[in-house]
């Protein structure tokens, strides 16, 4: 019986010398940093299907996208709110309110102006009424009292001109889904000769080849959406502490933590500037702003983010099948090829800002 012989690339030996001793270099686990970590992962078992693959997933917001429903009531507790609405460059309107009618109204008019003519009006009581304006054109009048009342903007001039009134109520819009996130399948290859040895080395390459780098090619693809998505969010600062400290700004406005994507690139920058400690609070293999916000340090967010750092709710959530592999054969080569594969999607609920630093590290 002969015994198999490792299968190499290398030359034969020159003649008279003894060849080389093979070494097999141990298999590494993928450094604990960048994004997976910080996945809220859905992982499909290898029996069931991957219902991902089909468009992707989308995201129905909770916790962002509230401030359309969201408000802080200042109105009268036994009174009533009204938004009035004034549209057009000219002309004037009338208010009417429980029987008496304020005429010759600007469409422009001040909130000054407007109050002077609710409290001209023989009905309403000293500080019966008050009147702002969150915006040009837009009119809040509050009532100590409830009576009915009216607008006539039949008078006013200009493109779609015309005056409303409303109630105003604890009520708002509910914030749109995201647009779908598109799954990623991630592949690698071995290849070697028909030997048993040959065939184990080629599966064994093929699926540590995707256990290493899968995550770096996961993190590019995903770094084009959240450049698309922030688009016109972005803004730029000149150092990496301005950056850091507006991104928190924009988070701590959330009332929630997040995750800033950022290229590996500034990790030493930030812990070697801001003061002692640096910008970051490491614990463990964590690595956080001072605030408590997650920092992504992404080996594909090198050439997918960049100078720019992007800061997104948190967690990310994943959706993964198991790795799956195939093999096949050449005879004709006597070659044995393995393919290692698995389908990824990754979303997230809400985009939160992002910074791009215009002097490079």
């Amino acid at each position: 019986m002969t015994t198999p012989t490792m299968p190499t690339t290398r030359e034969p030996a020159p003649p008279g010398v003894l060849p080389a001793i093979p070494f097999m270099a141990p298999l590494v686990n993928p450094a604990p940093i960048g994004l997976y970590p910080l996945v809220n992962w859905t992982d499909v078992p290898a029996d069931q299907p991957s219902r991902f693959l089909g468009e992707g997933v989308w995201v129905r917001h909770y916790n962002y996208g509230g401030a359309g429903a969201f408000g802080v009531w200042d109105a009268p507790w036994c009174g009533e709110v009204e938004r009035i609405t004034i549209s057009g460059t000219g002309g004037t309107w009338t208010y009417t309110w429980s029987g008496e009618t304020a005429t010759g109204l600007a469409s422009n008019i001040s909130v000054a102006d407007f109050q002077a003519a609710i409290d001209g009006l023989s009905n309403v009581e000293p500080g019966g009424a008050h009147v702002s304006s969150p915006c040009p054109g837009v009119y809040l009048v509050s009532h100590t009292v409830r009576a009915e009342s009216s607008v006539d903007g039949s008078a006013l001039t200009g493109p779609s001109a015309g005056a409303k009134t409303q109630p105003v109520r604890k009520e708002g819009d509910r914030p749109p889904d995201t647009d779908p996130f598109p799954p990623i399948t991630v592949w690698a290859s071995g290849t070697c000769d028909m030997t048993i040895y040959g065939q184990q080395e080629a599966m064994t390459r093929a699926e540590q080849n995707l256990r290493l780098l899968e995550q770096v090619a996961v993190e590019r693809d995903f770094s084009i959406r959240l450049l698309a998505d922030s688009a016109a969010v972005t803004v730029e600062r000149a150092t990496l502490p301005s950056a850091i400290s507006y991104l928190e700004g924009l988070l701590a406005e959330t009332n929630t933590l997040g995750i800033v994507h950022a290229s590996p690139q500034w990790a030493a920058i930030g812990a070697a500037q801001g003061g002692q400690g640096g910008l970051w609070v490491r614990s463990g293999t964590a690595i956080k702003t001072q605030l408590g916000h997650s920092l992504a340090f992404g080996g594909g967010y090198v050439d997918g983010l960049g100078l720019t750092l992007v800061a997104t709710s948190a967690p990310i959530f994943g959706w993964r099948d198991e790795p799956a592999l195939r093999t096949t054969a050449h005879y004709q080569t006597n070659e044995f090829i393995a393919i290692a594969e698995r389908s990824v999607a990754l979303a997230y609920e809400e985009i939160i800002g992002a910074v791009t630093v215009t002097t490079a590290p």
